[in-house]
């Protein structure tokens, strides 16, 4: 009796301990919705000050991983093409402590950020970490093509650019197109450059919209 007492005492003592880590799971996903919502409006209205003042209170750190509200900030802030505030929100990312995969994927959003403002200096560090802390070979390759085309100006791999297109369906093309066209660009040959460039978008064009058909289909595909 003493061990079956005993060992229903415990069946209690569990139970009642996985409930309360169910309630406060429950809580802390209630508290954590409420929370995005408030830094959603603050942001809205564009009151970063008001943000970085809430997302300091210990309530929002314990519900929200700073990284998590950081990329919230650094999103508004490029919906409004603030490039002052993305610039020192950035800033503030890389004063994180980050996993790799987050100093990948803030580095690969960076690169493609100021890749098109031809900014040497920051895609330069950019790409470093993206070869860094990417586990994605493929990726690394695109971003290291990006670079040395756009802002080495290099013209090396252009044999190789054709010769990969040989092999790809038109959708896949408009990478390599643009690529392309930009090595013809930086050899002064306008006709060549407008020519892949004008494939590239209509790939490009192309293939969102196949993709788009596809994501459709998914998510509309009458069950079996």
């Amino acid at each position: 009796m003493t061990r079956a007492g005993g060992s229903n005492g415990m069946i209690k003592i569990v139970a009642t301990l996985l409930v309360i880590v169910i309630f406060l799971e429950l809580l802390l996903s209630v508290v954590r919705k409420r929370c995005q919502g408030r830094l959603v409006d603050l942001l809205e209205e564009g009151d970063y000050e008001a943000f970085d003042e809430y997302c300091g209170k210990w309530a929002i750190k314990a519900a929200i991983p700073a990284y998590t509200a950081k990329v919230m900030k650094l999103n508004a802030a490029m919906q409004k093409g603030d490039h002052a505030r993305i610039k020192e929100t950035f800033q503030e990312i890389e004063g994180l402590k980050l996993t790799s995969q987050e100093k990948a994927d803030i580095s690969l959003r960076g690169f493609y950020y100021f890749l098109p403002k031809r900014d040497g200096e920051m895609c330069k560090k950019y790409a470093a970490g993206v070869r860094e802390n990417s586990r994605d070979e493929a990726m690394k390759e695109t971003v290291s093509r990006f670079y040395d085309v756009l802002i080495e100006k290099k013209d090396g791999m252009l044999d190789v650019l054709l010769a990969e297109m040989e092999g790809q369906a038109e959708l896949e093309r408009y990478t390599n197109e643009y690529l392309v066209s930009e090595i013809y660009r930086n050899r002064g040959d306008g006709q060549r450059a407008g020519l892949y460039s004008g494939l590239s978008k209509k790939h490009k064009q192309a293939y969102l919209e196949a993709m788009s058909s596809m994501e459709f289909g998914k998510k509309y595909r009458p069950r079996q």
